[in-house]
């Protein structure tokens, strides 16, 4: 009777394992039977697809995460059950018992979502102009999020597929393949930024675009000039502002504001839009001031010198005189510090078969120190008491047109007029004189594109032409007395104009695996100049005139030579 007893315990281990291993195997068999029986589900916004977005079923505990692509494969579920969707960024979204099925789940964006801007190396741009004509060696996106970001340099630099060059707070001058300034060519939504002005040395003007109201960022590398001309030798930088929508039925109206905080310089900035969306009419309205204050490096010095780069003395004006004082905060870059306002208006009108575009776009900063120059010493004091970039403002008027004809055929027309105004103020260390100069200049610029295909070639042409007028003057001001006296301009003083113009053509033809692209372009440039003021200068002949014409091509060619191995061969002129 005892070795009975001893064996009970074992014989009810084994019934109640048998149980459960017979309870695992039949919600095993039930499991497979419904992972058999599941729906396709797409998760997006405004028609977009939101990736890795997450769906649960509250009712059986079920959850999923969707693709890339936004789909996820979801086991059916019954009519009582209860789903949530969710993704960072978006409100959540709940279907309740009783709602109809569905294959397409719509997210709404939060108010707090962080916005990104693509940034696209050597994409094909989708306005006026394009680079057709120019292999694409790689395409690398990268998206920027809007709150980390204080300027357009910020959105190139953090896309990691652009250099910058930053002499100081208020420098952004973008450089490619080793180019920069009026080597690589500016456009913001199809105009081209760059103008008589441009000069060799870095130039600032990628600063005046709002980095709040950016859409996407092109960025093309390689020599362009076949469908560009010589600006863009090094390649393009392409800024494009948010776009007017049409709505499919009624007025929509849609609001956003933005704040941003940066401890590293005291800086801020606040961004507020409207967008306006009618069947006929879109409307974007958008408005942003930022802040910089005077910037605050780094404590931390791996090389060991715990005194490299700190500002030690300011040069500051007492009882009429220049004078060093010791910084009471040398990790502080002063000055660097300045404001810019920027506004954008945009408004689009569908007609029947293509649409018109206005975009009107201001921008203006306070005066910019240039920090850099500071470290310039003649013997043991500073060469400069005051050196700063007077305030840059940008204003831009341009109309786009385009119309859509039989055959896949669509023709694009844009005309622009731009006003830039910029000036230099410095000052020599224990000097009185302050010296200005001021350069205003005005543009007009046009583009018109055809785009269209004849069989199995793509073909693209067009003509496109810039106006620049430019007048430069400079002042000399003694800043005890208030007396103004001439000083050297920078440009003729008696105006200047620099007119280009050109015309291009490419095509494009798949063959199988292996693309081929060919283009050709005629350039002409005219720089008018005229010099009447010889106190610094004397020339043989004071009046300036010079033409030059060149005509360039590119051609390329793209397949695969293995089944994990692509070769590209591009040969291409510039001037």
């Amino acid at each position: 009777m005892r070795d009975v007893w001893s064996w009970t315990p074992l014989v009810l281990a084994g019934v109640l394992w048998c149980c459960s291993l017979a309870t695992a195997l039949h919600a095993q068999v039930t499991s497979s039977g419904q992972e058999g029986e599941k729906k396709r589900l797409v998760v997006r916004t405004n028609g977009a697809p939101i990736p890795f977005a997450t769906v649960l079923n509250t009712s059986t505990g079920q959850a999923m995460a969707a693709d890339a692509q936004g789909v996820v494969m979801f086991p059916a579920w019954s009519p009582t059950d209860t789903l949530r969707v969710q993704s960072l960024g978006y409100e959540e979204l709940t279907v309740v018992p009783g709602t109809s099925p569905l294959s397409t789940l719509e997210l709404q964006p939060a108010m707090f979502a962080i916005e990104e801007v693509v940034v696209a190396s050597n994409a094909l741009t989708g306005t006026a102009m394009s680079n057709m004509g120019v292999s694409q060696v790689a395409k690398l996106t990268t998206r920027a999020p809007v709150l980390t970001t204080e300027t357009t340099g910020d959105l190139l630099e953090g896309s990691g597929q652009v250099h910058l060059q930053m002499s100081q707070q208020g420098g952004v001058s973008p450089v490619l393949r080793g180019f920069e300034a009026n080597r690589v060519l500016l456009v913001v939504d199809g105009v081209r930024m760059n103008n008589a002005i441009y000069r060799a040395g870095h130039v600032q003007n990628a600063g005046t675009v709002d980095p709040f109201a950016i859409q996407r960022t092109d960025v093309i590398m390689g020599p362009s000039s076949v469908l560009y001309g010589s600006d863009a030798l090094g390649g393009v930088v392409h800024f494009m502002t948010q776009a007017p929508r049409f709505s499919y039925g009624g007025t929509e109206v849609k609001g956003k504001v933005l704040t941003q905080g940066n401890t590293a310089n005291g800086g801020w900035a606040g961004h507020a839009e409207v967008a306006l969306r009618a069947p006929r009419w879109g409307s974007v309205t958008q408005v942003s001031h930022r802040h910089f204050g005077d910037l605050r490096m780094g404590s931390w010095r791996a090389h060991g010198d715990s005194t490299w780069g700190l500002v030690t003395h300011l040069v500051e004006r007492r009882a009429g005189r220049d004078v060093l004082v010791e910084n009471a905060a040398p990790e502080i870059q002063a000055p660097t510090g300045y404001s810019q306002w920027d506004l954008q208006q945009r408004m689009r009108l569908r007609l029947r078969e293509g649409f018109v575009d206005v975009n009107v776009q201001h921008s203006t900063t306070t005066d910019v120190p240039r920090f850099d120059v500071y470290n310039d010493r003649v013997g043991t004091l500073p060469k400069w008491a005051e050196w700063r970039y007077g305030p840059q403002e940008r204003t831009m008027l341009a109309v786009t047109h385009q119309k859509a004809f039989s055959g896949g055929w669509v023709w694009t027309s844009l005309g622009s007029l731009q006003d830039v105004e910029e000036s230099r103020i410095k000052r020599r260390f224990a000097q009185d004189v302050r010296i200005t100069q001021l350069e205003n200049v005005r543009v007009w610029g046009w583009t018109s594109v055809l785009k269209g295909r004849i069989r199995e070639w793509r073909l693209e042409g067009g003509l496109d032409g810039q106006w620049n007028r430019v007048a430069s003057s400079a002042t000399g001001t003694d800043i005890v007395t208030g007396a103004q006296g001439l000083a050297q301009t920078r440009y003729a003083d008696a105006g200047s104009s620099m007119n280009t113009w050109g015309a291009f053509a490419s095509a494009q033809r798949n063959v199988g695996s292996h693309e081929f692209r060919g283009g050709l372009r005629y350039s002409h440039a005219a720089v008018l100049a005229s010099f009447v003021d010889t106190t610094w200068m004397t020339l043989p002949d004071p009046e300036v005139n010079q033409q030059k014409g060149a005509l360039t091509a590119s051609g390329s060619w793209t397949g695969p030579i293995s089944p994990h191995w692509q070769a590209v061969t591009s040969v291409a002129s510039g001037f």
